[in-house]
């Protein structure tokens, strides 16, 4: 480890270490809770924002995964992270004798009109009900034809506070008639809305 890396970017490898072993999905939870302030405190909240560099597993696959888990799995699961770029993201068992579960998270703003719907809500713009479903809905049926043969459990993170919380049930149905065909058996959307961690079920 270099003596000039900054004692942010040592605690993040640590606490990446930790994460790929295996253990209680509330102790994970709980570092990576940990972590963000210290994240704000070292002056790298615009790099945590826009999931950049040593940044980009926390925001592109460590957080919306435990979003889905505490909100999915039984108390008591388990999750590991393998923060590699083969297989899945993660595997999750929800007893100590259940098999491992693999999952994938992928982005739903990975193109160029879901980024700007994003970056529109964190600039105070205004989106109508339709115009935020048909973009995030667009999203989203790319990032199931990307893991369709492949995955079993996708997680989707999804720019959710363009909407207000009490407008997404009717919206998450309405974009669950849009996804094509899949093998993946359970298809589930995180976000951060309404100042809470938000998880739908699309199948």
């Amino acid at each position: 480890m270099s003596a000039h890396m900054r004692p942010i970017d040592r605690e993040l490898d640590e606490m990446y270490a930790v994460l790929k072993r295996r253990q209680p999905v509330a102790s994970a939870r709980e570092q990576v809770a940990a972590i963000y302030p210290r994240i704000h405190t070292a002056g790298d909240a615009a790099a945590l924002r826009l999931a950049k560099d040593r940044y980009k597993k926390l925001q592109d696959e460590i957080r919306p995964a435990l979003t889905y888990a505490a909100s999915e799995l039984p108390l008591g699961a388990d999750i590991e992270f393998h923060l590699s770029d083969r297989g899945p993201d993660a595997t999750a068992w929800c007893s100590a004798r259940s098999p491992g579960m693999p999952i994938e998270v992928t982005n739903a703003t990975d193109d160029d009109s879901a980024a700007r719907i994003k970056h529109g809500y964190e600039d105070h713009r205004a989106y109508s009900t339709e115009e935020a479903v048909k973009v995030i809905a667009a999203g989203i049926v790319r990032c199931v034809n990307r893991k369709r043969r492949h995955a079993r459990t996708v997680i989707i993170d999804a720019p959710l506070n363009v909407l207000p919380a009490r407008k997404w049930p009717d919206a998450m149905a309405q974009i669950a008639g849009q996804l094509p065909e899949s093998r993946c058996p359970a298809i589930f959307v995180v976000g951060y809305n309404d100042g809470n961690d938000a998880c739908h079920r699309l199948k």
